[in-house]
């Protein structure tokens, strides 16, 4: 009796951290999105109002939001200054051809790195979806267990003896879905979010190096 409630304490202790964990990282992304959503808009407005050179915003005085579109932005430019700076030919800001696949590859490293970030939480959801049920069936298979040991200790099969093991067993395996649930609803939702950054962040990112190549290379 004593190790089944022990072993029950350790099963809703496991399950209330895993709950509370995704619920943590699911408000945090919430919170990151919304952050990264008005951010990245307030970079494309600067942007847009751009007249000038894309190195204007980059050696300019204003704060660039920190967002994905920006950290792409960002390395774009410490390239293409760069080049600028030790490789121009003719005393032009013209660059050669191998200028641009080097701001291609920092282009896309960090991207890489920025995608990483982003997915970086998504291993606590997956972790809620795929041990809250088993941690469920363990609970389960306890209660089962605990009803199958009493009944050879007291030699009957009443209500009184089988009841406790029962409700142990579809309370634990209740609350591992009550964890697994919400864990999943959480993780669909936030890789199709993910899944939408990075395709704006690739956008992006196709059209600054098409306007690099048109303005400095040759």
């Amino acid at each position: 009796m004593i190790v089944s409630r022990i072993v029950g304490f350790i099963i809703y202790s496991a399950l209330i951290v895993l709950s509370v964990w995704s619920w943590a990282v699911a408000i945090r992304k919430w919170q990151e999105y919304q952050v990264l959503d008005r951010e990245t808009r307030r970079f494309k407005d600067m942007i847009k109002r751009n007249s000038g050179s894309i190195l204007d915003l980059f050696k300019g005085s204003l704060s660039l939001p920190r967002v994905p579109v920006v950290a792409v932005y960002e390395a774009a430019c410490r390239e293409l200054d760069y080049f600028i700076q030790h490789h121009a030919e003719g005393g032009q800001s013209r660059l050669p051809k191998v200028a641009l696949e080097h701001i291609h590859n920092a282009i896309y490293r960090t991207i890489t790195d920025e995608l990483d970030k982003l997915n970086r939480s998504m291993a606590v959801l997956a972790t809620a979806i795929s041990c809250g049920p088993f941690l469920g069936l363990l609970g389960t298979v306890s209660g089962i267990l605990l009803v199958f040991r009493r009944l050879g200790t007291l030699g009957n099969a009443s209500l009184s003896v089988v009841a406790p093991g029962v409700y142990q067993a579809l309370l634990t395996t209740v609350a591992g879905l009550l964890v697994a649930i919400p864990a999943v609803l959480f993780y669909n939702y936030y890789s199709s979010r993910n899944r939408k950054v990075s395709t704006d962040v690739e956008n992006f990112a196709m059209e600054l190096m098409a306007a690099i190549e048109k303005n400095y290379c040759i």
